[in-house]
Parts: C-alpha cells; structure tokens; sequence
C-alpha cells in the first residue's frame, strides 16, 4: 500500500533529501565528494520528479472535483426544474380533482389515485434533491479545502524551489572548477616538494661526505699527535744513511689479508739520499719494509714504529694488541698441525703461533721442504686458532660494553 503525498509534504521532502545530500557533499574529501556528486544529479531529478507528480496529482483532483460539482450542480438545476415542474402538475391534478369531486365519486377516486402517484413522485424526487444536497456541500467542503492548498501558492514555492536547485548546481559546478583548480595547485605543489626533497637529499650526502671527511681529518689528527710522540725523530742506520719516518693522508690498499688495509694513513720511511717506501702494517702489530727499499732499516725506527702502532691502533683497531700478545704464547703444537710440519717450523725457528701469522707473507715460502699447498694449509690451519680466540674475545667484551652503557 503506497501512501500519496500533497505537493507541501513532497517540497518538503525533497528539499530535507537534497539539504543533507549536500551537507554530507560538502563534509566529504575530494576524491568521494566528487563521485558523490556524479550522482547527486539523478537524486535531484528523482525529488523534482516527486514533487511535480504530486502537484499534477492534486491539481487533476482538484479539477475532477470541480467537473463532477459542476456536473452536480447541473443535475440539482434539472432536478429542481422537474420539481418546479411536478408542483405545477400537482397544482392542475389539485384542480382536476376539485372538477372531479364535482363531476364523481368515481373520477374523484381516479384523481385521488393519480395523486397519490403524484405525491410519491414529489417525495423521490425530494429524497433526490436532499441527496444532491448533501452532495453538494460535501463538495463544497472539498472545494473550500483546494481553494486552502492555494495551488498559486504552490506554484509559486515549487518555482522558487527550482530557482534555489538551480542555485545549488550552480554552486556545485563552481566547486567543480575550484576543485580543478586546487588539484592543480597541488600538483605544482607537489612538484615543488620533490625539487626540494632532491635538493635536501644533496645537501644530506654532502654533509655525510663532509662528516666523513672530518672524520678522517680527526683520526688522522689522533695519528699525528702520536706520531709527534714515537716518530719525530731521524734514525741512522748502520752505513751512515738518516732515515724519517712521516705520516701521510689515505691509507694503504692491498690485497693482501694479513696488512691492515682500512686506514685512512699510512707511515712513508724516507732516506737522506731521497729514497724511500711506504712501510706496511701487519695485522700482528709489526711493520713490514718492501725487501728491496727497506734494506739497511735502523732497529731503533722499527721499535718506535711498533711503539706509534700500539698506541694509534689501540681506538680504531683494539682487538689487535691483545691477539697478538696472546699469539705469542700460543705453540705451534696447539694449531693442529701434522707432527712432520710442526718439526720443519721449528727448524725454521717458527715455534709460536705469532710467528706463523706475522711472517706468512715473507718467511714461509722460504723454509726448506714447505710448498706452496703445505703454506696454504698451515695458514687455514692457524686461522681456525685465531677465529676462535676472536670470538671468545668479542664475547667477552660484551658485558663491558653494556656496563658503559648503563
């Protein structure tokens, strides 16, 4: 069962949809905003259709009220004539019936019987006229409550209604433009902030690349205030030749695995006569010449070399100090070597672990009955040894570290 709405309760209706619609229009974000409003359009249509469909609805009742009273009014008009006209029937039968009387008993009873049809007659049609009476008022009354819904007043608000819809899509379409607008912006905006971002990135490598800079700048500061305190000095070797010792920006790189290889410095030894080499640092904590330009090296520079290594190493590289202490206590009977080996060590006076790892590179190629498969397997062997004590050492540390961090 549908209930049918007057045009005031539909304008009202419509206009409560459409006002919260574009309340909640306006609430939203731009992205369900604008597929919210795609769809506003046949909300729209729909209420102006609600509204249009009821106005015509009343206003075609209001018409039929008018032709049926009309058409009411018509039939009363005739009824009224044949009643005017029965009364004027009923008058003559009156008078016939007077000249009956006269003339008859028995006419007198004809007429008395015509009569009595007669007056039958002007009693239906009295019954008649009330009923059309009563029709009459009950469309009056109805007439009275469609001249009260004022439909020129209706009128009127459903067009102001439609100005003020009109309006509204205006409004939307203007918000339309203004949201292109600012997604424009936006884009230029966001264009902008990637410039920037670019342009911070930059700045953020060159001051990771200037921090490492100074960061090189001061450990090799550190290095030089302990080369001020070991190597300052001028050596004279055996033949009379001075030799120096100076500390020189970027560090060494080689592949060789036993020199320590991540220094941003290394030790330059310089003769009197101009010659010279770079001297390299062993990851046992000794310093190794090249053999053909370290020859004739004062005893004297190789211990303060060994001096400057122990303290400049002791930040950047503390483990070395300990493990090579603790090498030189190690026998080359505990590095897991075949008895044969061990005794071809020996003869060669490399009885400690230390010495295995300090002089692989130089020493190990020359004992007599060693190849270079044999070197490769006391050298694995011996770093078994040296990975453990690694380990041990590192978990050791650990709780000192925690310690200073509490």
């Amino acid at each position: 069962m549908t209930t049918e709405l007057n045009p005031s309760e539909a304008t009202s209706l419509a206009l409560n949809t459409l006002t919260s619609q574009i309340r909640n229009i306006l609430l939203m974000p731009d992205g369900p905003a604008k597929a919210a409003i795609g769809s506003f359009e046949s909300l729209l249509t729909a209420n102006l259709t609600m509204i249009s469909e009821a106005a015509n609805a009343h206003i075609d009742e209001f018409n039929g009220l008018i032709d049926q009273l009309e058409a009411r009014d018509s039939e009363l008009n005739t009824q009224a004539a044949l009643v005017g006209d029965l009364r004027h029937q009923v008058a003559e039968a009156e008078l016939r019936i007077a000249d009956a009387q006269k003339e008859g008993t028995t006419e007198l009873e004809a007429k008395d019987a015509e009569l009595y049809k007669l007056q039958r007659a002007l009693n239906d049609v009295q019954t008649k006229y009330c009923a059309l009476q009563y029709t009459s008022r009950q469309l009056e009354r109805q007439l009275t409550d469609l001249n009260a819904m004022d439909p020129a007043g209706m009128k009127r608000r459903i067009k102001e209604k439609n100005e003020l819809l009109e309006e509204q899509r205006t409004a939307i379409a203007k918000h339309k433009s203004n949201e292109a607008a600012y997604r424009a912006e936006v884009l230029k905006l966001e264009r902008r902030i990637k410039e920037l971002l670019g342009a911070i990135n930059e700045q953020d490598r060159e001051l990771e690349r200037r921090h490492t800079v100074i960061m090189e700048l001061e450990s090799a500061r550190a290095a030089k205030l302990v080369w001020h305190k070991h190597l300052a000095n001028t050596y004279k070797g055996e033949d009379g030749t001075l030799w120096n010792v100076y500390l020189v920006d970027h560090g060494l790189k080689s592949n060789l695995p036993y020199l320590i290889n991540d220094l941003n410095w290394k030790l330059h030894a310089m003769k009197s006569d101009g010659s010279g080499c770079s001297v390299m640092l062993s990851q046992w904590m000794n310093p190794i010449y090249p053999t053909l330009y370290g020859a004739g090296v004062p005893d004297e520079m190789t211990r303060d070399i060994f001096a400057f290594m122990q303290e400049a190493l002791e930040q950047s590289h503390p483990h070395l100090q300990p493990r090579t202490e603790w090498a030189k206590t190690v026998s080359i009977h505990e590095c897991g070597l075949p008895p044969r080996t061990i005794k071809l060590l020996i003869d060669a006076g490399i009885d400690t672990l230390y010495k295995v790892m300090s002089h692989q590179g130089n020493k190990l190629d020359k004992v007599r009955g060693i190849g270079e498969k044999l070197i490769g397997q006391i050298v694995y062997a011996c770093e078994l040894k040296v990975k453990l004590w690694e380990e041990q050492f590192a978990a050791s540390q650990q709780p000192e570290q925690q310690k200073e961090a509490a």
